[in-house]
């Protein structure tokens, strides 16, 4: 993956691990359709000594509307992803064929047995600080939460 021994780090290489744990945990729960595009793209479209594999991921900020006619039909089945997540312009990063053997790797992983907590969290914490205060975006537990509705809707 990325690293700061690749000279991508600090924010720009926390962002994308973010997005890289999204779109993994999208490919795994549905919220990409069909299911294992992601994967489908990753370990078949690029190249494997990685020097493609940044390219292929910026078109999640791209609302379908907007995106370019002569998109790789790959790309073109991907949902626009609205928010803060993907709406930053990152630079490529530079992947290697170690790099993208990782990723290749990350795809077998079962991301819908991970609790939605737990990304969240990790979805906060790439949020600057201020915004995440201004817009209330902090983490609650789930405990916390069922503190709270469990008295209005009793068994």
């Amino acid at each position: 993956m990325p690293s700061k021994a690749s000279g991508y780090e600090d924010h720009n290489l926390e962002r994308f691990l973010v997005r890289l744990v999204f779109c993994l945990s999208a490919d795994d729960t549905g919220i990409f359709e069909p299911r294992d595009i992601f994967s489908s793209l990753i370990s078949q479209r690029t190249n494997p000594d990685g020097s493609d594999t940044g390219l292929w991921i910026d078109v999640l900020n791209t609302p379908v509307s907007e995106r370019q006619h002569n998109l790789h039909e790959d790309l073109g089945q991907f949902p626009y992803v609205n928010g803060d997540l993907f709406q930053e312009r990152l630079p490529f990063p530079s992947f290697n064929a170690a790099m993208r053997s990782l990723l290749v790797d990350a795809l077998d992983f079962s991301w819908d047995a991970i609790s939605p907590a737990i990304f969240r969290s990790l979805f906060q914490s790439v949020m600057n600080p201020r915004e995440r205060r201004s817009q209330g975006a902090h983490y609650t537990t789930e405990r916390s939460i069922f503190k709270v509705i469990e008295p209005a809707f009793p068994r």
